[in-house]
């Protein structure tokens, strides 16, 4: 039986792909938590943080609604995952920049830094929340 592979090893083999998949999707995620390079510091009032919020759980849904919907490709399923990511990185930004602010009680608004993805995010939201 030299030279052939049994449904055994192919399972064996099938089922150590996953796991690699499994564990380089892991590292895309840690990967995808972290911001870039601050490119721009936003300035939000504090009255628009509850609309801003609101806005960025119905678009993180809308995606997760397409990625659990159908089948689709591993690319799109990771562009998919990758732009959740931004999202939430983005809530946390202004969630945290929000509640030190709140402590300092310095003004109305406050200042947000954000990498290019959020800020291309954060921008398209602002767009379709004024249409």
């Amino acid at each position: 039986m030299e030279g052939k592979v049994t449904e055994m090893e192919k399972r064996g083999a099938g089922k150590e792909m996953m796991e690699h998949m499994e564990y380089l999707v892991s590292l895309l995620h840690r990967e995808w938590e972290r911001s870039g390079r601050t490119e721009v510091e936003a300035v939000i009032n504090f009255r628009d943080v509850p609309r801003i919020g609101r806005m960025i759980t119905k678009e993180a849904a809308k995606r997760q609604k397409q990625a659990e919907g159908k089948e689709m490709e591993l690319e799109q399923s990771m562009e998919l995952s990758k732009e959740n990511f931004i999202f939430l990185r983005l809530m946390k930004k202004i969630k945290e920049a929000g509640d030190m602010e709140k402590t300092g009680a310095s003004g109305i608004s406050f200042p947000v830094e954000m990498d290019r993805e959020e800020y291309l995010f954060f921008s398209m939201l602002l767009k379709e929340g004024e249409a």
